[in-house]
């Protein structure tokens, strides 16, 4: 590995305070999501970063998170409309993720570019790449993919057409960062398919807090000055959203994944 390839200590100490910070976030399915993405663009020099997961026999990605689209000057609509060609036709339309999907049977989490998998002149002749790549306005992109309990998690890192390719010590930090956080996901960072306090309407997620906190029926009116009714209905919506029949059951739901440890992300304080 050459000398620039190498994470260095720095790097290290990045990565790590970066899957902390997600454990902090780890109880929104997309603000963790979000800031992931957001702190590994900066890191890699990324546009934009959309984080994935992917089901075994479900054609396409099934849930996404970006970040950086405001800022890129790219398209997402037709970056949208790409994900759903790549969906409906499969990988084989993609020349790049036919070679990375070679790559990753042979090597889990292997982070790798568009130039590490296509010529360039064999790329920019595909259908592929005429029809839906090159209205995005990118042009690299790096991929990485892990295997997560149930399917794979995917991160995908572009830079726009004219800017140069993602280096080989991106690469490692990319792939370094997604090992960090992949085996968290179901654990300490939620899926995609998990309830989000962010979901609730601020005055639920208020109630929803003063339950996380300890606090009985009259104590969260007499906090947020809600009448014992209007308390009573924002505690049932709070049960049905996470699937819980009791305070005990939802308290449990955070105490065993480990969130709200510095005080939940998602959180107004009343």
């Amino acid at each position: 590995m050459s000398k620039s390839a190498r994470v260095r200590l720095r790097d290290l100490q990045a990565l790590h305070d970066l899957a902390g910070e997600c454990r902090d976030f780890g109880d929104d399915p997309v603000a963790w999501r979000e800031h992931f993405a957001a702190r590994l663009g900066g890191l890699a020099g990324a546009a934009v970063v959309s984080i994935f997961e992917l089901k075994p026999g479900r054609a396409g990605w099934s849930r996404f998170a970006h970040w950086g689209w405001d800022a890129s000057g790219l398209d997402q609509s037709a970056w949208d409309r790409l994900v759903e060609a790549a969906a409906r036709e499969g990988p084989q339309i993609n020349p790049m993720a036919v070679g990375y999907l070679a790559a990753l049977a042979a090597e889990d989490g292997v982070a790798l570019t568009r130039g590490d998998l296509v010529r360039d002149a064999e790329f920019y002749r595909s259908r592929y790449y005429r029809e839906y790549h090159r209205e995005t306005g990118a042009d690299a992109q790096m991929n990485c993919f892990r295997s997560i309990p149930g399917g794979d998690s995917g991160v995908v890192l572009v830079r726009p057409a004219g800017e140069s390719d993602f280096g080989s010590r991106h690469r490692v930090l990319v792939r370094h960062a997604h090992a960090l956080v992949a085996p968290m996901i179901g654990r300490a960072l939620a899926r995609f398919d998990e309830p989000s306090p962010a979901a609730l309407p601020p005055r639920v997620r208020q109630v929803l807090l003063c339950l996380l906190e300890g606090d009985g029926d009259k104590q969260i009116a007499a906090r947020l000055k809600l009448s014992a009714h209007t308390v009573n209905e924002y505690v049932k919506r709070v049960f049905a959203h996470f699937g819980v029949a009791s305070r005990t059951e939802l308290l449990a739901r955070w105490v065993r994944r480990g969130w709200g440890a510095n005080g939940p992300a998602w959180a107004e304080a009343p």
